[in-house]
């Protein structure tokens, strides 16, 4: 092969190489744009799914009694005011029914507030 054949392969393999380039380049450029809109919808979605917490519906006290089951809700006091529903063991509730308990008001937004014998879930009305 003389110089002139060899410079030519070159010059074909480095055009080759480039073309292949600009077409990584393309392409990299779409999955960029893929994910900034991705990134857009995401970015949509979790203000929805704020803005949805913020509205949530107002929670009731029969709503709180009836999420519990039957036998746990014997074992409970429920109070409430125009804040807040309160549910206060009467007795020792053990690890099972504890759980169930938490749970349900987990469920409807509430929290546990340990204060010793004085402990209590509370569930806000907003």
């Amino acid at each position: 092969m003389s110089t002139s054949e060899l410079l030519d392969s070159i010059a074909n393999s480095v055009a080759d190489l480039l073309e292949e380039i600009k077409r990584q380049s393309d392409l990299l450029e779409s999955l960029l744009e893929a994910i900034e809109q991705l990134h857009k919808d995401n970015e949509e979605k979790m203000r929805l799914f704020k803005e949805s917490q913020l509205r949530r519906v107002q929670v009731t006290m029969e709503k709180v009694v009836s999420s519990i089951p039957a036998k746990v809700r014997e074992k409970l006091v429920f109070e409430e005011d125009e804040e807040e529903i309160r549910v206060k063991p009467q007795e020792f509730l053990g690890r099972d029914d504890f759980r169930t308990v938490a749970s349900k008001i987990q469920d409807l937004g509430g929290e546990y507030i340990s204060a010793g014998r004085s402990s209590y879930f509370r569930v806000p009305r907003k």
